[in-house]
C-alpha cells in the first residue's frame, strides 16, 4: 500500500525521563532497533530528557526546559 506521506516528513519528539528511557515513550534503543530508519530520518527523530518525564507541566523547571526543546524542535521540522 502506497502511504500518503512519505516518511521524508517524520519528525517525532519524546519526552523521557532518563538518558535509559525509563518511560510510557519509545527510547533511542527502540528507535534504532525497532523502526528500521533510513539514516536520513534517524536525525529527525530527539529525544528530551526531564525529571518529570513527559508530564512537565508538574515543575516549572522541568517545563521551561522542554519548551526550549520544542522551540527547537519546531524550528528544526519547518522546511522552505
Amino acid at each position: 500500500m502506497k502511504s500518503y506521506f512519505p516518511l521524508a516528513f517524520l519528525f517525532f519528539l519524546a519526552a523521557c525521563d532518563s538518558p535509559e528511557g525509563i518511560s510510557i515513550l519509545p527510547t533511542k534503543g527502540d528507535v534504532d532497533a525497532h523502526m528500521q530508519l533510513a539514516a536520513g530520518l534517524r536525525d529527525n527523530v530527539r529525544f528530551g530528557y526531564y525529571e518529570t518525564g513527559h508530564m512537565a507541566y508538574v515543575d516549572a523547571s522541568a517545563l521551561s526546559a522542554m519548551k526550549r526543546d520544542l522551540d527547537g524542535f519546531y524550528a528544526g521540522a519547518v522546511r522552505p
